[in-house]
């Protein structure tokens, strides 16, 4: 890297993240790799965490066998989260990556998901389930204790069902609802691990209101095309921050309204109900709204048809299979 000259790293994955936190590099990097990772991407230290800034988090507890499934499930209740406590992390000097989260109904269940994060080296999780009315991730690019974005969006589908990655969102208030009670929240959960830098995070929003952190990324996410075709420049406000730099001029506000679409994954979406038809009409019944098409280039559309198309026979290949 010193010999062509590249001047800075930006992690799109958690194995990349954990590689470069094992092994820090010369090369400034997104996101900045100190102390204050571990405080957000650990789930049992994001607990404390978030206790220490007052944002709700789930009650979390740690795994290490059968006495601790079934003790977690007494005081967690059914169906409870299984997940690893890290996403990411070298293990005898090789990446293992062990993300999502696995709703469990019973001992079995919870055993096998147990298994196969802890044969991967890494720490079990039990979490208790949280009610989920509505999602609404946000992100943030802070730089002094400032935020220089501030963007909310309410998750309209994802992938798998039982919640994970957008497929498609729409953009909310930042100044006022949910938008900012989960920024606020994000900020001083930044504010009390001492990060800075980029941020994303997912909030689950309960029938009484109740705005309940579920995850922090603190590196280049999933729908990070949304962010930047609204004109955000969050990776290079990213890159600024890292190399030191001045921040750009200030980012323009984004209306409430503006919708993002992963096309593929809306037809993984629609193929993952038992009845279809429903979710067919409701992804039709949202085509004339203006949206971001991920992927989607009117003036040449066949890489996109042809994504789609992959997608969809790697799908009904899987479901033959099984």
């Amino acid at each position: 890297m010193r010999e062509h000259g590249y001047a800075a790293i930006v992690a799109c994955e958690d194995p990349t993240v954990a590689l470069l936190a094992a092994a820090p590099p010369p090369t400034p990097t997104v996101p900045t790799l100190d102390a204050s990772l571990d405080a957000l991407v650990d789930k049992l230290r994001l607990a404390a965490t978030a206790s220490t800034a007052g944002v709700a988090y789930p009650q979390t507890i740690a795994l290490s066998g059968v006495e601790d499934v079934r003790d977690a499930f007494d005081e967690l209740g059914v169906p409870m989260i299984v997940k690893s406590s890290r996403s990411a992390a070298v293990v005898d000097g090789a990446p293992v990556h062990r993300s999502g989260a696995r709703v469990v109904r019973d001992v079995d269940e919870a055993e096998r998901a147990v298994d196969w994060i802890a044969g991967g080296g890494l720490t079990p999780v039990a979490q208790r389930r949280v009610d989920r009315d509505d999602k609404v991730d946000v992100a943030v690019v802070r730089r002094h204790g400032v935020c220089e974005v501030r963007l909310a969006y309410r998750v309209l589908r994802d992938v798998p069902l039982s919640g994970g990655l957008a497929v498609a969102v729409e953009s909310m208030p930042d100044a006022e609802g949910h938008g900012r009670t989960a920024l606020d929240a994000l900020e001083r959960l930044l504010d009390a691990a001492g990060y800075e830098g980029i941020a994303n995070a997912e909030f689950c929003v309960s029938t009484d209101g109740t705005v309940t952190l579920i995850e922090v990324n603190t590196r280049v996410w999933a729908s990070i095309w949304f962010a930047e075709r609204l004109g955000l420049r969050v990776v290079e406000r990213s890159v600024r921050h890292a190399l030191g730099l001045s921040a750009p001029e200030p980012a323009p506000p984004v209306a409430a309204g503006r919708r993002y679409r992963n096309p593929a994954g809306e037809v993984d979406w629609i193929l993952r109900h038992e009845r279809r038809l429903r979710p067919l009409a409701t992804v039709v019944r949202d085509l004339p709204r203006r949206s971001v098409l991920e992927y989607v280039d009117l003036s040449d559309p066949r890489p996109a048809l042809t994504l789609g198309l992959d997608k969809l026979r790697a799908r009904v290949s899987r479901r033959r299979t099984s």
